[in-house]
């Protein structure tokens, strides 16, 4: 019976998901959205125990040579962390602070602070699903408005390289438990 009720609460979550990879305006203003996911070989547990290693993001992501929690060292409602990336040839310095958090299913997080990028307001989703076939699956969804606005649009292709090197990093980090893969690495071993 929990099986079943796992499935159906699945199911649903996964159309839920649907709509999620659609929506761009959801009262935080109008911003462009950008969506990845990737089947995982584990469990959603093990998926989870990754993803909300929140303050050590820099040791699953080739991207983030550097982070931290800002206060508390855990994952909750509130916590702030600070990364360090490399994005499109360039050093960037961002702060996060988590606005919803379903234990066990996904986090989003508002980067509050940007530097090394025209970033005027960012929303962040890292989760796991079991989809319809029993398949755990990663995602990570990207709302984001670049300041000029007119520079959304073409910065898009750079945004959607990087949700697919995210939840590749964490594909590959918690199917072998390793880390730091370059996404050029990544998406030539997943995606060629």
């Amino acid at each position: 019976m929990l099986l079943l009720f796992t499935l159906l609460s699945a199911s649903a979550f996964a159309t839920d998901l649907d709509a999620e990879k659609r929506r761009t305006n959801d009262g935080r203003g109008r911003m462009l959205r950008t969506y990845d996911e990737a089947v995982v070989d584990s469990t959603p547990e093990e998926v989870w125990a990754a993803l909300s290693d929140y303050g050590q993001v820099h040791d699953i992501a080739g991207a983030v040579y550097e982070a931290g929690y800002i206060g508390e060292p855990t994952l909750e409602m509130d916590c702030e962390r600070y990364c360090k990336i490399e994005f499109g040839g360039r050093d960037v310095y961002v702060e996060e602070h988590v606005v919803e958090l379903h234990e066990g299913s996904y986090y989003t997080y508002e980067v509050t602070e940007s530097e090394g990028f025209p970033l005027k307001r960012m929303f962040v989703t890292f989760g796991v699903y079991v989809n319809d076939g029993g398949e755990t699956v990663v995602y990570n969804i990207t709302d984001y408005k670049l300041k000029p606005s007119v520079m959304s649009g073409p910065m898009r292709g750079q945004m959607e390289a990087s949700n697919q090197s995210s939840v590749l990093s964490y594909k590959h980090y918690v199917e072998t438990g390793i880390g730091n893969i370059p996404a050029d690495e990544l998406a030539q071993m997943y995606r060629p």
